[in-house]
């Protein structure tokens, strides 16, 4: 039996856990897979002969990408802001 398998709970929770540990000095490698897959989606996404799933597919993990990294750069900033009022 050729069962097809999905893989997006996979894809999504690696994304997730890129994600996680981008900023951890314990994960230097996150930084680089996270670019590396960034350019692999705008790839996809660029590509016009590329299935229509698949370019939109991309598209919505760009924007869960950039939609977290956005967030975590307000969020640090937010905090030297703090740091430097108690300073």
């Amino acid at each position: 039996k050729n069962e097809e398998m999905d893989y997006r709970p996979l894809f999504e929770n690696f994304v997730q856990d890129l994600l996680s540990t981008v900023n951890k000095p314990e994960w230097p490698a996150s930084e680089l897979l996270l670019s590396v897959l960034g350019k692999i989606l705008v790839t996809n996404f660029s590509n016009k002969s590329m299935e229509m799933t698949l370019r939109v597919a991309s598209l919505d993990y760009l924007g869960v990408v950039a939609a977290r990294l956005r967030k975590d750069a307000v969020h640090s900033q937010d905090r030297k802001d703090m740091n430097n009022d108690v300073i």
